[in-house]
């Protein structure tokens, strides 16, 4: 649902935080952020949440669908300095899903515009980046049929790959690549864009770009729009072709339970890729994640068979993000929700796929932040921590955006 604020003041909000630990330890709140390792912004109108960044300096943004953006300092705090009052109002009529840094600091958000792909660019201080676009620091892009941009990252020389859907009915991956000053990127499959079939009826919802400019994309894959879904992945050389030394064809599915829906990917400097997502069993949705080896193949030394599961508790457990730590071991975060409570989940896996029980408790973390918070995604911070954007409980029926940071190690 499109959500749309022109203005806005950011508050700190005052949340009860868990009891404060004797000493800190990998899993637990940073209560250098905001005191109690989570704060909130108050901002007219409802805020869902939709993806998180954060800054080599551990500035953190937290981004809403209707394009809204807040940024807090490193201690958690409003920064005064981005946007006005630290809040960038979203642009009516578009919808964001994603956001990405450069390594200019500047911040690219993709979504869609009525039936066009949007993206759009902004500075370290929030305004639009005039030298991106026709000057007001967005572009449109039209497909065939209405497409939407659900990931975004940026890979080498500062290309802008987006990835989603295009087309309705029976859809398809969709990826477009963009040059710095937001023109396709024509190196790219011809024109800067293409779709992909891999079972019929298929989205990505994220996307990486290896140090080679190989391009992966991750999401839900299906025969038609009533057939069970599947993790979907699809790999294409740097110049937009299906790399078929991938699986044979460029493209890879698994399944667990009844159905599964990948909503991220990351690559491992080995070449290998994890997808995390949902999955499907006897009327539960848990998460799951699935490695598969450079050449398109399950990686039978990640949990036995390349397919990990986790369930926690009673209720549903929400997928939201996963990142990889220096010592290679995978953090993931969602939302777990038990009838109307709702609180952020994390588990943190070894290299090998094995929960890590120094993390947390028994390797997971739970943490209802007093606020009933849905994660919207997860990012490294400097220093050893991860953070995570949420939508949280409003002061009053609104959806306001915040954010939590957690010790992690290493």
């Amino acid at each position: 649902m499109r959500r749309v604020v022109r203005a806005g003041v950011v508050t700190l909000v005052a949340v009860v935080a868990t009891a404060i630990p004797a000493r800190a330890d990998p899993g637990d709140l940073d209560l250098h952020f905001g005191g109690t390792g989570h704060v909130s912004a108050v901002i007219a109108g409802n805020q869902d949440g939709v993806d998180v960044a954060v800054r080599p300096s551990g500035r953190v943004l937290v981004a809403s669908g209707g394009g809204t953006v807040v940024q807090f300092l490193a201690n958690g705090d409003p920064d005064t300095g981005f946007g006005s009052g630290g809040v960038v109002a979203g642009t009516p009529g578009v919808e964001i899903y994603a956001m990405a840094l450069d390594p200019l600091g500047n911040l690219v958000l993709a979504g869609d515009m009525g039936t066009d792909l949007f993206v759009e660019r902004l500075l370290p201080s929030g305004d639009p980046d005039p030298d991106f676009g026709g000057g007001d620091g967005s572009v449109t892009t039209s497909f065939s049929e209405a497409a939407i941009g659900a990931g975004v990252t940026i890979g080498p020389h500062g290309r802008i790959v987006v990835a989603g859907l295009v087309g309705i009915s029976q859809s398809r991956v969709m990826v477009a690549r963009y040059l710095d000053n937001g023109d396709l990127d024509h190196a790219f499959s011809d024109d800067g864009k293409v779709a992909t079939a891999i079972l019929g009826d298929d989205h990505a919802e994220d996307v990486a770009v290896a140090d080679d400019g190989s391009v992966v994309i991750a999401g839900s894959a299906a025969a038609s729009d009533t057939g069970p879904r599947s993790f979907g992945v699809v790999r294409y050389h740097p110049n937009g072709r299906l790399d078929r030394t991938f699986s044979g064809d460029g493209k890879a599915t698994v399944r667990m339970g009844t159905a599964s829906d990948g909503f991220a990917v990351l690559i491992q400097p080995n070449g290998a890729i994890v997808v995390g997502g949902n999955y499907f069993h006897q009327d539960v949705i848990d998460w799951a994640l699935a490695r598969f080896t450079h050449a398109g193949k399950l990686d039978h030394s990640f949990s036995g068979d390349g397919k990990l599961p986790t369930t926690y508790g009673f209720g549903a457990n929400f997928f939201a993000g996963i990142v990889r730590q220096g010592s290679g071991d995978l953090i993931a975060a969602g939302t777990h929700q038990d009838a109307e409570a709702r609180s952020v989940f994390l588990v943190r896996y070894l290299p090998n796929g094995t929960i890590d029980s120094g993390f947390g408790i028994a390797g997971k973390v739970v943490e209802h932040l007093g606020d009933h918070p849905s994660c919207r995604g997860i990012e490294r911070s400097p220093h050893g921590k991860v953070v995570i954007g949420a939508t949280v409980d409003g002061v009053s029926s609104d959806g306001d955006l915040g954010a939590a940071r957690f010790l992690a190690g290493a």
